[in-house]
């Protein structure tokens, strides 16, 4: 029996781009009436057009379906197979880790919507510096770490800010970039130029400044005054992560976390 193309895509539920990209990487191989150049498809076609949507559930590659669908013996199948289902479970991890960060930006967000002030132990990152204060009119510094950043690394980055506390009349911070140990293990990226910051209980809060991270006197005053007033010891980095940038309010929200001791 021979099936035309509108049949099949009812059947398939598939449009004819789909079905004429699985000829054009050599996928089927309709028969193409020489008079009218209507196409035909047999029940071998119908068949690999099903295994195909199988293998695309899957999450496989029209690249590799299609080594699959050439191959010279059950081993070789076996090796394509075995690959990429080595490559879906790196992906999945990449997905478990994306739905972790994306959970813990949401809880922050919950906690700041309810809470004034609150404590947890706080993961631990990494800091990449990119400027400071004394530069930071230069804009073009703020996105200095973005230069040749793989995908992967775009996926958990987060404008960062990291301020020390030792001085409560200092102003000096620095910003760039930070990323969780975890991403940065998964990733295994170098970190010789990157500060870390450890896991530590903190006293946590939400706090904004304005679109130009103009911090002198709204963000770093506010930590200067929870330093003083509520007397708390602290001596190591404060690390300052955003959140998100409102543009209609010309705000960045911060979540701000003070080791406490």
């Amino acid at each position: 029996m021979r099936y035309t193309a509108k049949h099949l895509c009812q059947f398939f539920n598939i449009n004819r781009e789909t079905l004429r990209h699985y000829e054009k990487v050599g996928l089927i191989t309709p028969y193409v009436d020489p008079n009218s150049s209507y196409r035909y498809y047999d029940h071998w076609d119908v068949e690999k057009i099903a295994q195909i949507r199988i293998h695309r559930s899957r999450n496989l590659s029209l690249k590799s379906i299609k080594e699959m669908d050439l191959v010279d013996s059950f081993d070789n199948y076996f090796n394509i197979f075995e690959n990429e289902t080595k490559l879906l479970k790196e992906k999945m991890k990449l997905q478990e880790l994306i739905l972790k960060e994306n959970e813990l930006d949401l809880n922050i967000m919950k906690k700041g919507k309810s809470k004034k002030y609150w404590t947890t132990i706080s993961e631990p990152f990494y800091f990449h510096p990119a400027y400071s204060d004394e530069n930071n009119n230069d804009i073009n510094d703020w996105y200095v770490n973005f230069r040749n950043m793989s995908e992967k690394q775009y996926i958990y980055a987060s404008f960062s800010l990291i301020y020390k506390s030792d001085n409560l009349t200092s102003t000096k911070y620095y910003g760039g970039t930070s990323y969780s140990k975890a991403s940065i293990q998964l990733l295994n990226s170098d970190v010789t130029n990157m500060i870390f910051i450890p896991s530590a209980k903190c006293l946590c809060f939400i706090a904004y400044t304005d679109d130009q991270l103009n911090i002198q006197h709204t963000l770093l005053k506010k930590i200067r005054n929870l330093l003083k007033n509520y007397c708390i010891q602290s001596n190591s980095i404060i690390f300052i992560r955003q959140l998100c940038r409102i543009k209609s309010e010309n705000r960045r929200y911060f979540y701000v976390n003070i080791p406490i001791f």
